[in-house]
């Protein structure tokens, strides 16, 4: 399994943690939620404006995971211990990547990755 580049490091990291429950609601408008004892976090991370060559160390990457098919680790800021990170298994959470290159020859990049259980 490959290790996501630690360089250039991205400058923040969103964590979502979605909890899977199913939730029905009848006619009167009683609600009954049963959680499946699951949950699953992802991430959006964002790099702030690389050159082209900064850039290519990540998207190099990114052509040899081909698309979600494979997964990978990377180390994401821990929440529950400030200034450390923790390593986790992901998989891209789509398979489309987009990246624009402004008029200054600039790469600004956002990735959204989810984890593997």
């Amino acid at each position: 399994m490959a290790l996501f580049p630690s360089t250039p490091r991205f400058k923040s990291a969103n964590e979502k943690r979605k909890h899977y429950q199913l939730v029905s609601e009848s006619i009167n408008g009683k609600i009954q939620v049963r959680s499946l004892g699951a949950s699953r976090r992802s991430w959006r991370l964002k790099w702030p404006p690389m050159t082209r060559t900064e850039f290519d160390t990540v998207y190099t990457f990114l052509q040899t995971l081909n698309g979600q098919e494979n997964t990978f680790t990377i180390n994401v800021p821990d929440p529950l211990v400030p200034g450390s990170d923790e390593t986790v298994t992901c998989r891209l959470a789509g398979e489309l990547q987009e990246y624009s290159i402004g008029v200054s020859s600039f790469v600004e990049f956002e990735l959204d990755i989810v984890e593997v259980l």
